[in-house]
């Protein structure tokens, strides 16, 4: 018989983050729930995210290629992403 813990859906999130230490920190296992994915710009990140939905979004602000907030202002506008809560 299955536990609830082990019955639940596995949560997806992605991490848009520069920084290569706090992404590796980020992608090490904690949980058999949580997925993780990273990306290390923002235009990837978004690209990404419009691929692959999540569950979760951790965002750092100053990116390069496209920043933070203007990821931001991607998700609000788009129908199919804005059910995304910051």
């Amino acid at each position: 018989m299955q536990s609830s813990y082990e019955s639940r859906e596995m949560k997806r999130v992605l991490l848009i983050e520069d920084d290569r230490d706090i992404v590796s920190w980020s992608l090490q296992p904690r949980t058999r729930r949580i997925s993780v994915a990273a990306a290390n710009d923002g235009a990837t990140g978004l690209v990404q995210l419009r691929k692959n939905t999540a569950d979760m979004l951790l965002l750092d602000l100053m990116l390069p290629k496209l920043s933070g907030l203007e990821i931001c202002r991607d998700i609000r506008r788009d129908q199919a992403l804005n059910r995304l809560r910051f």
